[in-house]
């Protein structure tokens, strides 16, 4: 089923679970009922809502506030409930780990930097729907991104943005983002860099750090995994099931390859 994404959105997004009605979003994220469907107008049925489906959860919702997000220049792509850093040990055994997904050639910068690059190409180009989800999702890992660094800085390690590798450590380097060359090529750099870090941050959990850490570790990955399933619904939506988009998308390509 293809169901219509929020255009835009004043807070983060969320995806609808089995049992979910507006009314019970509404509770759970401390907001009137009224003012969710506002923030829904690609919703045609209020009572009729399916899992899987991408909801706005706005401003003026309390789960926002708590966020911190409702002064953001952009939305988020969250699940709320996000765990305080409270490192008491230091744990040698992940540290390594921790750099590589903090700096490495899969790390949540790479993941910054990339989705940020492929959401100024779509403030330009068409489908410009896709850029505002790449912006949320980028800014989200930008958050991740300052977690990890709290965990680091609070295990004793400095952020010199260096990752293990080869035998030595590097430093990371801009060749790790992929530019891509349309819509289709970008969308699956994107989900291949995340599942990535999905099995980035599984290794590590693996290792059973303490439990502050491991509650912190399965928040982004969790958030990863509704990014990969954000990103493959603009897959669908966009590139599989758009015939009209995926002509645009292939005459930006052309436009492309003129500069070049």
């Amino acid at each position: 089923m293809n169901l219509p994404l929020p255009q835009c959105c004043s807070g983060f997004l969320y995806e609808v679970m089995s049992g979910d009605t507006l009314y019970n979003i509404a509770k759970k994220f401390g907001v009137d009922t009224k003012v969710l469907i506002r923030a829904n107008p690609q919703i045609s049925n209020p009572n009729s809502i399916c899992p899987g489906q991408i909801i706005c959860i706005p401003k003026e919702s309390d789960a926002v506030k708590d966020l911190h997000l409702s002064t953001t220049l952009s939305p988020q792509i969250v699940i709320p409930g996000r765990p305080a850093v409270n490192v008491t040990k230091c744990d040698n055994r992940i540290i390594p780990m921790l750099f590589d997904i903090f700096a490495g050639a899969k790390s949540e910068l790479t993941l910054t930097l990339q989705l940020h690059n492929h959401h100024m190409h779509y403030i330009v180009f068409e489908p410009k729907d896709v850029g505002i989800y790449l912006d949320a999702i980028g800014n989200t890992d930008l958050q991740h991104l300052h977690v990890l660094g709290q965990i680091l800085l609070r295990m004793g390690c400095e952020i010199p943005y260096e990752h293990p590798g080869n035998g030595c450590w590097r430093y990371w380097s801009a060749e790790y983002v992929y530019v891509g060359t349309d819509l289709r090529d970008r969308l699956e750099a994107d989900i291949n860099l995340k599942k990535a870090g999905v099995e980035a941050y599984n290794s590590i959990l693996a290792m059973a750090p303490e439990k502050s850490v491991s509650d912190v570790l399965s928040h982004i990955r969790d958030e990863e995994l509704l990014h990969i399933d954000v990103l493959n619904k603009l897959m669908q939506k966009f590139v599989l099931n758009d015939c009209g988009n995926l002509e645009a998308t292939q005459e930006e390509s052309k436009e492309d390859i003129k500069k070049e």
